[in-house]
């Protein structure tokens, strides 16, 4: 996801939630190479990993609304995924969101994150 300032800027007029989904690339760059994922693919894993990064680094500067989420499935033997939503608030803290602000995101869907 790669979200221009005026994405960001009308997100915020329009009290629009933002849902990352940061652990779906996470899990892949992960444990795609043990599970046959091609080169070329972990490559672009890469590249779309850094443009998200910073797309949520400047949603949360900008005070877009975040809550987590995630909803998918991978076929990787060494992970069991569901339940593995704490993922998300440890990303979100990677990416420089206050601890507080990422716990805030899973049990109030955001809503402080906007006002602190």
């Amino acid at each position: 996801m790669d979200l221009n300032q005026d994405a960001i800027n009308l997100s915020v007029e329009k009290d629009v939630t933002l849902i990352p989904t940061l652990s779906i690339v996470d899990v892949a760059l992960k444990f795609g190479p043990s599970n046959n994922l091609p080169e070329w693919m972990l490559e672009k894993l890469k590249e779309v990993h850094e443009i998200h990064a910073e797309s949520i680094k400047r949603a949360y500067r900008e005070r877009v609304r975040l809550a987590t989420g995630t909803d998918f499935f991978i076929g990787a033997k060494e992970v069991q995924l569901y339940g593995l939503n704490s993922l998300e608030i440890k990303l979100l803290v990677g990416l420089g969101v206050k601890p507080m602000d990422a716990l805030k995101a899973v049990i109030k869907e955001g809503e402080i994150v906007k006002q602190s």
